[in-house]
Parts: structure tokens; C-alpha cells; sequence
């Protein structure tokens, strides 16, 4: 996430703004003061103009606010105008950026490709939604881990009291095993964020990043951990949420819930980036805390959090290890050796420096990224078929593998 956090990526602030609304929404229903509710409204705005998906956050409270008490007209218009100043400012904003050309050549990109997905309906569009959704779940439930192992023991005796709950772990377990064993898919993540080689976004060039992989038994483990984390973390909010009749539980809990099944399954019907996850986290651990009232015992969390925080340190120096030997290739390709930008796939942020202003750009994209016009020469960190290599650019790994090297390669068969 710290990488992430250094970059233009909308993500952080979209969060941001996201638990701030949250903040005053749980104000404003403790204490029905309508100065919560404002600043919820301007908050929400704010999100939404940041990133579209964060108008869920007034939709989910329309139906929160409908759900806790008796429906009236005043309750009516006071859960559903939020929602509809945030539509309102969206529109305005879409019409602002048309009129003076500014609009973002991939503006609603994920919505055309969801409502795409559903047009091309068929056993591969089903295939790709249920591993978006199973590795987006182990994922969380890997992320949730040192805290639900704290409370690891209620969970199992919980477990035991119910058979039916049982047979549902063992089926998502036997999924999970065809996952790993059958199919050979061992990471437990998906997208370009986190990485089998420990390191994050390998490097973003012409090519998918998925195809960058190193296999380890270690993520076949994680494989089972991360979905027995997350059965047990999102079951417990949901049953001991909905059974309690404390009407704090309950909002807390369908708040989570809504979010999860809002936001979560149309990033499945199109492509679950691990990146994505970023907005559900910190509501998946406040409401886990909250609800299921652990108590967060030292002994047990530290040791799992200064693991987690080691692995955090030590993939983020690979990250900028790795990344300062491509800008050093970069370099000698471009103020050396002169060769234009456009006959160099550099990776997103190189070709996007220097190539953004072209009309080469395609939001839809295959195979190529984003401004690439010519990919005559690649810096990669895999050698590639029908290029040769040329240079070579060492660089410092923990997580080394095969990963310690970076390749400048030229079309071409080899000398």
C-alpha cells in the first residue's frame, strides 16, 4: 500500500474521503444533528468527483437509514438527497470537462467494460467473475489475518456449534485446493499491486504484469489462510451483527455488508485489481473490531504485525530498487544511445511522460499499454520472444528470485 500511496492514483484520496464521510455519517446517527449531515453531503461529493464508485457510500446510506427505523416522507427525502446531490454534481461535472474538452479519455471505462462483460455472457465471463471473487476474498481475509487471529479461538468454537457452517468452510476449502493444486494458480492476489516476486507493480510495460510470476509454496499456504480468515472474519459479521438487537451492531453491520456486495462484485465482473481492495479494508477492520468486540491481545498481534510491516519494508525497497535501475536504462536508451520515447516501451509512467499528448492512446487497449507506439526496444524484467538482449541493469533484491535483474531488449532475433 505505501507504494500505492506515491502515486497519482485516485485510490488514497478516494479513501480518505470515503472514511471521512463515514465519520460524520455515524455522527449524524447518534446524535441527528443536521450539521453531520452537511458535512456527510460534502464529503460524499467529494469522493464521487474523485471516483465515481464512491457514490455507493449515500446509496448504502439510503438504505441504512431506510432499514433502521419506520419509513416516513421526512425519512424519505433526508436518506435519499444525499444520493441525488451527489448524481446531480456527477452529471455537472461529466457536462463541465465535455464542454471544455477535459474529459479523461478512459472516463467510465469500467462501466462500458462491465456492461460489456454482460453482453458477452457466457462460461468464461462466469469463470473469470467467481476467481475475481474467491481471490479478492483470500486476499482480505490475508489482510485481516493478525487481527482475527486474536480471536481465532471464539471463531473455532463458534465453527463447531454449527454443521452447516462447517460444510461451507469445507467447500470453499476444497475450492481453493482445485485453485492451487489442480489449476497450479498459487497467488493469492490478482492484478499488478501485490506480486509473486514480493516487489508490487513489476513494471508496467506492453505487456500483462500477471504474466511476470515466480511460484512459491509459501502463496499456495497463504491460498488456505486467507480464505479460513476471511469465512470466519465476514461470517462473524454478519451473524453476531444481524442477531444482536443493539441497533448500533446492526447499522455497523449492514453498512459493511451493503459495501462488500455493491462494491465488490461489479469490480469481479470486470477485473478485481488487488488495488481495488485499498477503499474495502479499513470498513472490513473497524466493523470486525467493532462488532465481534475483540480485544486485540499484544502477544498475538504484534509478532503478525511486525511481520506484515517487514514484508511491507523490505517489497517497497524492491520496488524503488527495481524501478531505479529502470530509469537508469531508460536514460542511457533515451539521452545516450537517442532513441525517441515513441520506439521505447518504458512501462506507464515513461511513455505516459513523454507520449501522453499523442492520439495514439486507446482506453481500450490490448496486449500494448496505454502510449505505446512502438515497442522496438522493452525494459523488462523477463526476457521476451523475438527480442534480444542488449544491456543489462543488476539491481538489489530481497525477494530476489529471478527478479534481480532488468533486460533491455531489442526487436530482433539474437546475434
Amino acid at each position: 500500500m505505501i507504494s500505492l500511496g506515491n502515486t497519482f492514483l485516485p485510490d488514497v484520496y478516494n479513501l480518505f474521503f470515503a472514511l471521512i464521510s463515514y465519520y460524520f455519517w455515524i455522527l449524524f446517527f447518534e446524535t441527528g444533528s443536521q450539521r453531520w449531515y452537511v458535512f456527510f453531503i460534502l464529503f460524499t461529493v467529494l469522493g464521487t468527483l474523485t471516483r465515481q464508485s464512491s457514490i455507493l457510500i449515500p446509496l448504502i446510506f439510503v438504505l441504512n437509514y431506510l432499514f433502521s427505523k419506520k419509513t416516513s416522507g421526512t425519512r424519505i427525502k433526508t436518506a435519499f438527497l444525499p444520493l441525488m446531490i451527489n448524481f446531480v454534481f456527477a452529471l455537472l461535472f461529466e457536462r463541465l470537462m465535455k464542454h471544455y474538452d477535459l474529459l479523461p479519455a478512459n472516463y467510465n471505462l469500467q462501466i462500458f467494460e462491465i456492461i460489456r462483460s454482460f453482453s458477452n455472457f457466457s462460461k468464461d465471463f462466469i469463470i473469470r467473475f467467481c476467481y475475481g471473487l474467491l481471490t479478492s476474498s483470500i486476499c482480505l481475509g490475508i489482510l485481516i489475518f493478525p487481527l482475527l487471529i486474536c480471536n481465532l479461538k471464539y471463531h473455532i468454537t463458534e465453527l463447531l456449534k454449527s454443521k452447516f457452517q462447517m460444510m461451507i468452510l469445507l467447500v470453499l476449502i476444497l475450492i481453493v485446493l482445485g485453485k492451487v493444486v489442480v489449476f497450479h494458480y498459487t497467488e493469492p492476489f490478482v492484478g499488478n499491486l501485490f506480486h509473486g516476486s514480493g516487489i508490487g507493480p513489476v513494471i508496467m510495460t506492453g505487456y500483462s504484469t500477471d504474466e511476470i510470476t515466480s511460484y512459491n509454496p509459501i502463496w499456495g499456504i497463504l491460498n488456505f489462510v486467507g480464505i479460513i480468515s476471511f469465512y470466519f472474519s465476514f461470517s462473524s459479521i454478519v451473524k453476531k451483527g444481524f442477531a444482536q438487537t443493539d441497533s448500533e451492531n446492526r447499522k455497523v453491520s449492514l453498512f459493511v455488508v451493503f459495501l462488500f456486495v455493491l462494491y465488490l462484485l461489479p469490480i469481479c465482473l470486470n477485473y478485481a485489481n488487488d488495488r481495488y481492495l485499498l477503499f474495502l479494508l479499513p470498513f472490513f477492520y473497524i466493523t470486525y473490531v467493532y462488532v465481534t468486540q475483540i480485544k486485540i491481545l499484544s502477544i498475538v498481534f504484534v509478532p503478525f504485525f511486525v511481520i506484515w510491516s517487514g514484508y511491507s519494508l523490505l517489497a517497497t525497497y524492491d520496488y524503488f530498487s527495481l524501478n531505479k535501475a529502470r530509469w537508469s536504462a531508460l536514460k542511457h536508451l533515451t539521452l545516450d544511445v537517442k532513441i525517441p520515447p515513441k520506439n521505447i516501451d518504458g512501462g506507464f509512467e515513461f511513455n505516459g511522460y513523454y507520449l501522453s499528448e499523442k492520439p495514439s492512446y486507446d482506453p481500450l487497449h490490448k496486449n500494448r499499454w496505454w502510449w505505446v507506439e512502438d515497442d522496438t526496444y522493452i525494459v523488462s524484467p523477463v526476457k521476451r520472444k523475438g527480442y534480444r538482449i542488449i544491456s543489462i541493469y543488476p539491481f538489489k533484491s530481497y525477494f530476489s528470485y529471478s527478479f534481480d535483474r532488468l533486460f533491455v531488449l531489442k526487436k530482433g532475433k539474437k546475434i
